[in-house]
């Protein structure tokens, strides 16, 4: 008679597990006519632009899109990223210790003005519009105070 132990049949279970994955990864990137390891290098469309007599090629071809602000859209980053990540970390603990300190609207929109002049790299990005949805939700849920439009607008110009 032979005896598996729990062990021998898990190393068993996972070898045996780990080859058919591999072999249906390989079969499917074979039928997909692409490798699933390689990156894609996704480069923006390239444009001319006439610079007084010269033409300057491969500048490449951002979309121009504008907020009703018009704000300019920055690229994220990992560190703006990393400091927004930040930012709603603490909006979030201020609002919540504002809600049971029963802060004034006035108190209120003074801490988050405080808040975001920590952060300063943010009011560029394209991530103010979400950030200023989430002050005036934060805000609406934990201190039961509403900001306007005007209001929000005013927090970020300092």
């Amino acid at each position: 008679m032979i005896s598996v132990t729990w062990k021998t049949y898990l190393i068993a279970s996972f070898i045996l597990l780990g080859i058919y994955y591999a072999t249906v990864v390989l079969l499917y990137a074979k039928k997909a006519g692409q490798p699933l390891l390689r990156r894609k290098n996704i480069q923006p469309p390239r444009k001319s632009v006439e610079k007084g007599n010269e033409v300057v090629t491969g500048v490449p071809d951002y979309p121009q899109e504008q907020h009703h602000d018009e704000i300019e859209q920055l690229p994220l980053d990992g560190a703006t990223a990393m400091a927004i990540q930040n930012l709603v970390d603490e909006l979030q603990a201020f609002a919540a210790a504002a809600g049971k300190n029963n802060m004034t609207k006035e108190e209120l929109m003074a801490g988050v003005q405080s808040i975001l002049d920590k952060y300063p790299g943010i009011a560029g990005t394209d991530m103010q519009d979400g950030i200023s949805s989430l002050i005036v939700v934060t805000l609406e849920n934990n201190c039961a105070v509403h900001l306007d439009d005007s209001e929000v607008s005013e927090l970020w110009r300092g």
